[in-house]
């Protein structure tokens, strides 16, 4: 009946009806987790369309999935995933509440989180359109940014720890399915025509994949895991790293770093020793391949992940220089009206052109590649601040619940969740992190997993025996 009264008006109206009613059936009604893990494989596993995966010189067989997952329905400017996380985000804040007091309570904190974070946005949009913003761009910025908390607070409120394990195994294969798909292409494309070169074969949300897969990975090998399932975790950890060198994204290795550094921070003396005999026998090996590098001695593939790094530390590329005049412009647009932005559905001040891509990417002022200053751009402090405080907040909440009540299967997890938030935020700063739709599906994944942790009551996360018992009894004692 709603949809018929709403195809008076137009059928777009009706349609739109469909959908929602729909999605929101299937996401009321079906169990959570499983709709959860489904989604987050198809939508990790498959190639993104709209992010040109292999430079556009070759497409996956599976690719249809990914046209229906991140493909805007038309007319309507909105893709599948956009109502899925809508049914997401309304499964969470309004779900069936737990009996146990503690978690009612702990989701109640996270979930007062999420609605500032979501509130903000909501408020530059609408800011933005009450003075003549653009509703179709609007939505376009403002897409990503809302899949997160929704994601987050879907995780969080259902997860248990046998959740956790489940999604650790999915990102593990995700990691590994596209590491592969992505080096073969790296092999075969390159070979089939010498003088193609691609730039790229994955994509940079295949970066964040690659970041939390390597932190899982590399906390299970310091002892998180059974020393059994070790070399399923050592064979992990060669797939990632071929991922990585196929990728050829700069950004990816930074974000590894953070998540090593991250993991000796918050490492119980134990686990840090065994780092630190680790980092002592490959310490000079390190320290001459990355001289080599740096100093130009060689530019030989195998010297590629290192070559990268320095781009990183030295930016004397033509593309660092069109990013600082794109931050200098989205600086000057914050400044015009710091409290609430320029709102949704407008482009930055560009005070400064740089190279014009307006014929390729017409949308380039309203998506900026640094889209952490453009939520300041069109937000200003009010979104700024209440939106990125999501991400320091989980981050405590999960190590704090780790530290409370550690094993070591848990700090795994958390190494998981805060791993790919530094590779989210990284990605926000130094690209189009918040605009790219699988980086908003592994941030989700992320915040919810901090989340998940805080949440559980200290007895559900000591209910099942903790896998390395030796460390255990020694922090007890």
């Amino acid at each position: 009946m709603l949809a018929t009264l709403a195809g008076l008006l137009s059928p777009l109206a009706s349609w739109l009806v469909v959908l929602v009613a729909g999605v929101a059936i299937i996401c009321i009604v079906c169990p959570v987790q499983p709709l959860l893990l489904i989604m987050f494989f198809l939508a990790l596993a498959v190639d993104n369309p709209r992010a040109n995966p292999s430079n556009g010189l070759w497409s996956a067989p599976w690719m249809f999935i990914g046209d229906a997952l991140y493909k805007n329905l038309e007319p309507l400017p909105l893709c599948l995933l956009d109502l899925l996380a809508g049914g997401c985000l309304v499964r969470g804040l309004f779900h069936k509440r737990t009996e146990s007091h503690v978690r009612l309570a702990r989701e109640r904190v996270f979930s007062r989180i999420v609605a500032i974070a979501i509130g903000t946005l909501l408020f530059t949009m609408l800011s933005g359109i009450i003075r003549s913003g653009d509703l179709k761009q609007a939505v376009y910025q403002i897409r990503v940014f809302l899949w997160i908390p929704s994601f987050a607070i879907a995780i969080a409120t259902t997860a248990d720890i046998k959740f956790l394990r489940r999604i650790k195994a999915l990102l593990l294969a995700c990691a590994v399915v596209k590491s592969l798909t992505g080096f073969w292409v790296y092999l075969t494309v390159e070979s089939t025509d010498p003088k193609l070169t691609l730039d790229f074969v994955t994509t940079h949300g295949d970066s964040v994949t690659y970041t939390m897969a390597f932190a899982i990975v590399i906390a299970g090998l310091v002892g998180a895991i059974p020393k059994r399932y070790r070399q399923g975790h050592g064979i992990a950890l060669v797939c990632t790293l071929i991922g990585l060198y196929s990728n050829q994204r700069r950004i990816a290795f930074v974000g590894m770093a953070f998540a090593l550094l991250l993991m000796y921070q918050d490492a119980i003396p134990e686990r840090r020793r065994v780092i630190n005999r680790t980092v002592s026998r490959f310490l000079l090996p390190a320290v001459l391949y990355f001289a080599v590098a740096f100093t130009g001695v060689s530019r030989a593939p195998i010297f590629r992940p290192a070559l990268s790094l320095r781009s990183v530390v030295i930016q004397d590329d033509r593309s660092s220089s069109t990013r600082d005049i794109e931050n200098f412009n989205l600086y000057y647009t914050y400044k015009s009206n710091p409290l609430i932005g320029v709102g949704f559905g407008h482009e930055y001040i560009e005070l400064i052109q740089a190279d014009y891509i307006g014929d390729v990417f017409p949308q380039y002022r309203f998506l900026p590649h640094n889209s952490m200053l453009g939520l300041y751009s069109f937000g200003g402090m009010v979104a700024g601040i209440g939106y990125y405080l999501l991400f320091p907040a989980s981050l405590y909440l999960g190590l704090r619940a780790t530290k409370r009540k550690y094993s070591p299967e848990r700090w795994m997890y958390s190494m998981m969740g805060a791993s790919g938030i530094a590779a989210l935020l990284i990605q926000g700063y130094g690209d189009v992190g918040f605009h790219d739709q699988v980086v908003g599906v592994l941030g989700g994944i992320a915040v919810g997993v901090c989340g998940a942790l805080y949440c559980m009551p200290d007895e559900e996360r000591v209910r099942a025996k903790p896998i390395d018992a030796r460390a255990a009894v020694k922090l007890e004692n």
